[in-house]
């Protein structure tokens, strides 16, 4: 049975679905852009090859094919990264493992690493060589407030992104859709509106007490 990552529920030829190997490399390669640029484009790119080799199971492709419910699928690239990384692992695990679920605290990903698993052994097939991630960053960092928790977020941020980008463009292209970006307010805009909003709106119904509002 080939492996895939996404289905289409409303066309039922397999040879338009997505191949697993091919959403794995997509977001790997997304990914590590993102990690680039802060320097750990290594953390990018093995967050994104392992995040949803949980797909290789019977169980996740019947479940694309119509058959049965929803399995983990996030779980299995996060054993595998501390299976392989160690400590450095278990920082990219947080980051795999919630890539749906939203990042955990630690007691809660120690429980999904214990969790017991169908099968994957096949999972390096769609992956390739996966590449061990740079030493996590020390408190000698040239960015003083870049801490363990924040570059742990950053690389979440890398996946969960990137994750979804890709997924966004199999589906539009699939439909035949450009994807539309752009078009929004900028940053001095908004920011000009959050004001102003603060002071006429906000600041209204406020007790007299509270209305001492910083207008920025």
């Amino acid at each position: 049975m080939r492996r895939y990552a996404h289905s289409l529920p409303e066309n039922r030829d397999e040879a338009q679905w997505e191949p697993l190997e091919v959403h794995l490399r997509a977001v790997a390669a997304r990914a590590r852009d993102f990690a680039a640029a802060f320097g750990m484009d290594a953390w990018g790119e093995a967050a994104g090859l392992l995040h949803d080799i949980g797909k290789v199971t019977d169980a996740y492709q019947n479940y694309i094919r119509g058959k049965g419910k929803s399995p983990d699928h996030s779980t299995a690239g996060a054993k595998e990264a501390e299976r392989r990384f160690g400590p450095i692992g278990r920082c990219l695990a947080f980051a795999i493992a919630g890539h749906h679920a939203g990042l955990a605290d630690g007691t809660q990903l120690s429980e999904r690493l214990t969790k017991a698993l169908e099968s994957y052994d096949d999972w390096e097939a769609y992956t390739g060589a996966v590449p061990k991630p740079a030493a996590f960053p020390s408190q000698k960092n040239p960015h003083p407030n870049f801490t363990p928790a924040f570059f742990v977020r950053m690389v979440f941020s890398c996946l969960v992104d990137a994750d979804f980008l890709e997924t966004e463009a199999f589906y539009a292209q699939a439909a035949e859709k450009a994807v539309v970006r752009g078009g929004f307010s900028d940053i001095a805009t908004l920011r000009a509106k959050l004001a102003a909003f603060m002071t006429n709106g906000v600041v209204a119904v406020l007790p007299e007490r509270h209305r001492n509002v910083p207008t920025w």
